[in-house]
């Protein structure tokens, strides 16, 4: 019988064993697509800037965060900086129909969506005034002026 390791019982959360990751494996190759990389301190530190920005948006304990991207570096960034904001994300797939996206919308009564830059224009379609839409630029511009 397979059984957990007895530091995996320890009471950490995904995002402790995830910060657990980045300390371990720091200059590893953490996420891979295509022809791009990023190390596990890449991607922590990109994280925790969607993290610190969302919680600065309002961004509350076990509120609900949607992120609309397709595969890519961007989405595992969004994944692990909603977590570490203390949100649930919502993944919102741009291959799901326009219907099926509005349903989870109105249902999970998301107030913020983080997207890619070229899919913002469809989500604006989607969603109702009160939804605040972010991108990974604005992001970046934000941290870096």
């Amino acid at each position: 019988m397979t059984q957990l390791k007895p530091n995996c019982l320890n009471g950490d959360n995904i995002v402790d064993l995830f910060r657990s990751q980045i300390e371990q494996q720091g200059l590893n190759t953490a996420v891979s697509f295509q022809n791009r990389n990023i190390t596990y301190q890449q991607l922590g530190e990109k994280s925790l800037t969607l993290a610190l920005y969302l919680q600065k948006q309002g961004v509350c304990l076990d509120g609900c965060v949607g992120l609309f991207v397709e595969p890519s570096i961007e989405l595992m960034v969004g994944v692990w900086g909603i977590l570490q904001s203390g949100a649930a994300y919502l993944p919102m797939s741009p291959e799901y129909p326009d219907d099926r996206l509005r349903y989870m919308l109105e249902n999970s009564q998301c107030k913020i969506i983080v997207a890619q830059d070229e899919l913002i224009k469809r989500l604006a379609t989607l969603v109702v005034d009160d939804v605040v839409l972010i991108t990974f630029s604005q992001i970046a511009h934000f941290y870096s002026t």
